[in-house]
Parts: C-alpha cells; sequence; structure tokens
C-alpha cells in the first residue's frame, strides 16, 4: 500500500512488476514447451490498469485469496493463463507503485520502486482450521490453527507476532480486530468478544511486521443473541449555508440495546418518494395509456387482484396490481406488443431512480422491456430487461437508476412481449419515482458497542442551488439486524449569486466589495453585458486560490454576491489582505481586500 504527496481524489495509482528476466517462460500451465514462470527471476504477474483505488494491492488479487486460490487466472479466449502467481523460492521480488495525475491540459506520474526479499526455506504460511463453514456464538471460546512454516525463524523471515482480523462481509474489508500482538507459534485459543451477528465472515491472520498474510476456506457465521437499538441523538437539524459553500457536518448515534449487543452501520442519502402508483383504486392512473395486438377476455395489460392463470399463477401480494397474462390468451393471440404507457414526467437535476415490485417467471420465452422517450416516442432507449434467466416465483423488488435523464422529461413504458409463443406474463405493482438531492452525500461506516457512541459525518454542497429552504435526510441502516434511522436536514441557502431583475448593463465592471475593511462577510458586485463564462476567485497573497466563488456561464446582467470569508472547505480564513479576481470573457480585473479580525 502507498499514497502520494500531495494526494487528488482524481488520480489513479497502479502496481506494477519490476522484474526483468534473460529467460522465456510460459504463462500457461499445460504448455510444455516454456517453463511455468521462472522460480526465482521474472516477473510473478501482470500489471493491473490503474483506478481510484489502485494505491493498494493484494498479492494475489483478493477475490483469488476469498476463492481458497493462491494465484489468479484468466480466460485468453478459451486458454487458461496464470496472472498473479506466489513465489516459493529465494528471490527478490520488485515492484514500483506509479501514480497519474490525469491532468488532460498537464498530466504527470511518478513511481517509486520497492524490493522485498523472499525467503525460500519459509512458508507457505497458511490457516489450517476453519475449513468449513462454521457458526460462531458470541462469548464461547475459540480456536486458530495455521502452519508457521519457519516464519518464526529469527535468521530468516523473524516474524513473531501477528494480529487476528476479521471481515463481516465476505471479504470486502476486514476490520474487526480479533486479537493483536499474539504469538507466531501455531494457534491461538480466545473468547468471542461481541460482534455484529453475519453469515458471511472470514478471518485474516496477518504478519506484525511484515507483509504476508492468510485467510481462511471457510464461511463463518456469527450469532450474537443480544438485540441492539439504534438511536439518533438528535433526529433532526437546520443548517443555514451560503451559495456555493461545500461544508462537512457530524451527528452522533449511540445502542441502547441489550449489553453485548453491537450494531454495524451504514449511512447513505434517503429518497423522497415523488410518484407514487399501486393501483389501489382498481384503475390506471390519469394520463397512462396501454395498447395491445392481443384478442382474447383480458388482452394486454389490466388491473386486477387476481390475473392467475393455469400456467401463470401470480402469487396474492398487495391487492390491485397490473398485468398482461398471455397464457390466458392462448396460443391464437398475439402477445408481443404489450405496452403500457406512462404520463410526462419532468425530470429535476437530482438523482431519480424508477423502482416496482414484479412477478416474472420468463416462462416459455416470455421477456419484459422498460423504455424512456424524451421526444415522444419519436425515439427511445431501453433501460431495464428481463428474459428467462431472470424469471422467480416469487415478486421481486428492481431498482433502475435514471441519472441519464437528469433534467429532461421524460415517457415510461412498459412492454410485455411473447416472442411469438403461448407464453406466460407479468405482473406489476408499486411503481415508484423517488429522488436523492444531489446537494447531500453520506458513506459513513462504523461499529456502536453497547451503550458506546459513534459519529458519522455527511456532507453538505450548494453550488448551483437558488436562494430558498430544501429538505433531505440520511439514512443510517444495519440491514443484517433490520435497524434504522433517519437525520432529516432543512437547508436554507442564503447570500448565493444573485442577478439584479431588469438592469442590463452596457460594459463589464468589478466594483469594491463593500464593506472593506469586513468581518464576518462582505458583497462584491460585477456586472457582465452579455452572456460569458465567469470565473470569480479569491486568492491569497501569495496567490493560492482560497474561494472559487462563481465558475459557470452567466447571462448579461448585474450580479452581488456576500462571501462569508470561507475558503473552498467550509473553513473561516485568518485575517489579513486579499485579492478578488473577475474574469469574464476578454475582461480579466481584480481588487484588493482586507479580512479583520
Amino acid at each position: 500500500e502507498g499514497m502520494s504527496i500531495p494526494y487528488n481524489s482524481n488520480y489513479t495509482f497502479a502496481w506494477e512488476q519490476n522484474d526483468a528476466s534473460d529467460e522465456s517462460f510460459s504463462m500457461n500451465p499445460s504448455d510444455n514447451s516454456l517453463p511455468f514462470f521462472l522460480p526465482n527471476k521474472g516477473p510473478l504477474f501482470s500489471t493491473v490498469d490503474p483506478t481510484l483505488e489502485g494505491l493498494k494491492r493484494y498479492f494475489p488479487s483478493m477475490q483469488s485469496l476469498l476463492n481458497n486460490n493462491y494465484s489468479t487466472e484468466v480466460d485468453d479466449y478459451g486458454t487458461m493463463l496464470t496472472v498473479e502467481k506466489l513465489p516459493f523460492a529465494s528471490r527478490e521480488l520488485n515492484m514500483r507503485l506509479i501514480v497519474r495525475t490525469n491532468d488532460p491540459y498537464a498530466g504527470s506520474l511518478n513511481h517509486k520502486n520497492v524490493e522485498f526479499f523472499v525467503s525460500g526455506s519459509a512458508g507457505p504460511f497458511r490457516i489450517t482450521s476453519q475449513i468449513d463453514s462454521t457458526i460462531w456464538e458470541v462469548g464461547s471460546q475459540q480456536e486458530i490453527a495455521w502452519d508457521v512454516a519457519n516464519t518464526d525463524d529469527p535468521d530468516s523471515v523473524n516474524c513473531q507476532t501477528l494480529d487476528l482480523i476479521m471481515s463481516l462481509n465476505n471479504g470486502e474489508s476486514f476490520d474487526f480486530i480479533l486479537a493483536e500482538g499474539i504469538p507466531n507459534n501455531g494457534s491461538y485459543t480466545f473468547n468471542i468478544s461481541p460482534i455484529p451477528p453475519t453469515d458471511s465472515g472470514r478471518l485474516m491472520l496477518r504478519a506484525n511486521d511484515n507483509i504476508f498474510f492468510d485467510i481462511n476456506n471457510g464461511n463463518i457465521t456469527i450469532q450474537n443473541n443480544n438485540i441492539p437499538s439504534l438511536v439518533l441523538l438528535e433526529s433532526s437539524i437546520e443548517i443555514q449555508l451560503d451559495g456555493d459553500s461545500n461544508e462537512i457536518f457530524s451527528a452522533d448515534i449511540t445502542n441502547d440495546g441489550e449489553e453485548g449487543s453491537v450494531i454495524s452501520f451504514i449511512t447513505y442519502p434517503g429518497k423522497q418518494l415523488i410518484s407514487q402508483y399501486d393501483f389501489s383504486d382498481g384503475i390506471l392512473p390519469d394520463g397512462w395509456s396501454v395498447s395491445t395486438n392481443a384478442e382474447c377476455e383480458n388482452p394486454g395489460w389490466y388491473v386486477s387482484e387476481e390475473a392467475s392463470s393455469s400456467y401463470f399463477t401470480i402469487p396474492a401480494f398487495d391487492g390491485y396490481y397490473v398485468a398482461v397474462n398471455d397464457d390466458a390468451c392462448g396460443n391464437t393471440s398475439d402477445g408481443s406488443n404489450d405496452m403500457l404507457y406512462t404520463n410526462s414526467i419532468s425530470l429535476s437535476e437530482d438523482l431519480f431512480e424508477l423502482s416496482f415490485d414484479r412477478f416474472f417467471t420468463g416462462g416459455f420465452n416470455q421477456t419484459f422491456h422498460v423504455y424512456i422517450s424524451t421526444d415522444s416516442w419519436n425515439s427511445s432507449q431501453e433501460i431495464f430487461s428481463l428474459g428467462y434467466a431472470d424469471g422467480n416465483e416469487e415478486w421481486v423488488n428492481e431498482n433502475i437508476p435514471l441519472y441519464n435523464f437528469i433534467g429532461e422529461t421524460i415517457e415510461i413504458a412498459f412492454h410485455s412481449n411473447d416472442n411469438g409463443n403461448w407464453a406466460s406474463g407479468i405482473a406489476l405493482d408499486n411503481i415508484f419515482l423517488s429522488v436523492t438531492p444531489n446537494w447531500i452525500s453520506s458513506s459513513s461506516t462504523g461499529i456502536i458497542n453497547f451503550q458506546e457512541v459513534e459519529s458519522f459525518n455527511y456532507n453538505i454542497n450548494t453550488q448551483g442551488l437558488s436562494n430558498g429552504t430544501y429538505h433531505g435526510k440520511i439514512v443510517i441502516e444495519d440491514a443484517p439486524q433490520n435497524l434504522s434511522d433517519t437525520l432529516q436536514i432543512i437547508l436554507s441557502v442564503v447570500d448565493n449569486v444573485s442577478i439584479h431583475k431588469n438592469i442590463i448593463p452596457n460594459k463589464y465592471m468589478l466594483e469594491q466589495n463593500f464593506p472593506n475593511p469586513f468581518n464576518p462577510s462582505t458583497e462584491i458586485n460585477f456586472s457582465i453585458p452579455k452572456k460569458e463564462d465567469v470565473s470569480l476567485i479569491v486568492f491569497d497573497i501569495l496567490g493560492n486560490e482560497v474561494k472559487k466563488i462563481v465558475d459557470r456561464e452567466l447571462k448579461e446582467g448585474k450580479y452581488k454576491y456576500k462571501w462569508s470569508g470561507k475558503n473552498n472547505s467550509g473553513d473561516k480564513i485568518s485575517a489579513g489582505l486579499y485579492f478578488y479576481k473577475l474574469r469574464a470573457g476578454p475582461f480579466i480585473k481584480t481588487k484588493k481586500m482586507i479580512l479583520l479580525k
């Protein structure tokens, strides 16, 4: 694992092999014409593409280890090639970490070489217990065993202590510490302390002062019968921010359940329900329509409480639903073009999602499709489909992001197609349109023991928001234990860049801020005579950017902005001399201002 200085979230990283060889070898274990890798020289893994998360690399890949493999294979057009292989002989192992800035105008890269020494007299280090799936109860005594494999030799690897770590999510992350600094002697007995219940636990035994580790083979189920209770210490909060602010806030939660209980939580922005169609009144919603080529008692889509037939039996669900039953229409009816259309729906700049419950078996070549049109069905785009492999014998909930249609007016069509066969059908219910505000984000995780308090962070970015009041929420959830709570957020945006209506200036102008000197805030006014790409930026005396006030296209007009003396991170800046620069088309102007203590 490495890091770059400076670090930017747009940088990409990749660990690359840096071992050369003067002998040919093969990555194909079935190739008898060349040796399968070389025991003491040459590369042992292939270079992978750079990624945002590439600064950490497990060797071999974590997915291979979780599948109980100590090498990684890929299918190269029918030939299985090994692209990662652990060394089992004395040798050097050279790698380098490469960072790329990905700046399209002035991109650069850098790298750092790392050299490891592999001892042929030590290893392979392996966990030998928990090979098969097992169940652990909180409070029980368990033992883990491993093959030391000479890794404790003081004249060689010399690893004397290990850490025992657990993953609660099938290896996605190993972050629950069971024991630290245990002797590297082949076995360790311990009591299971309070752990959140899980059915997808895995163990990692990791060298305390080296880089080698191993993961057990079997799945571990943790049973914790102590009941937790997730409680927010504050259920709602009112926040007032300037326009174009970007600030991080925190809130506290506690576990007020039974002693020994543990909560493992995640946070995410909550959805707001915009439209809900549950067919509870037994008819199609206003503005919806259907079309079909079928000829039978109930052709195409229709609303019913019971639309089952002999070979398409719909389980009871929630009263009325909308369905197509091609089976009931028989083998002479054309069910290839059964269409259900919504009315027009205008999407704002937020993140919209379409969801619905569906019963679909996929029987007899039945398929289902969802389309969206932005031009009254002159053209359309398929966004979702179901075929034979997607069939179920129960109702299933589907969620479809509509992020590609932000700001558009759309219409949605649901298409049931029998593909020329005497097929089955489909039923839909609870067709919802929900939105996640794009000005709020949160992705915290954490563990809360009995009566402990834990904090989580959430970010609010008001860039592009007009003055006004906005409502959002953060959901705190422990899904495996069916726990959740919601923090309601009321956001007031003030002092955003605003335009003086009915005033069209005839020249560019940047006015002196007022008041000046100022504390804590000041107002900046500027004018542009025509539509331009505009930037208004505050700099310190060294020329470093402090606050980007405006960076977007503006129409002609006279604008004002009230700056509260905060930087791009939302922090209050220190007193002193600052400069603010307006750039609008050919116009560039800079003025001074002073922030007082």
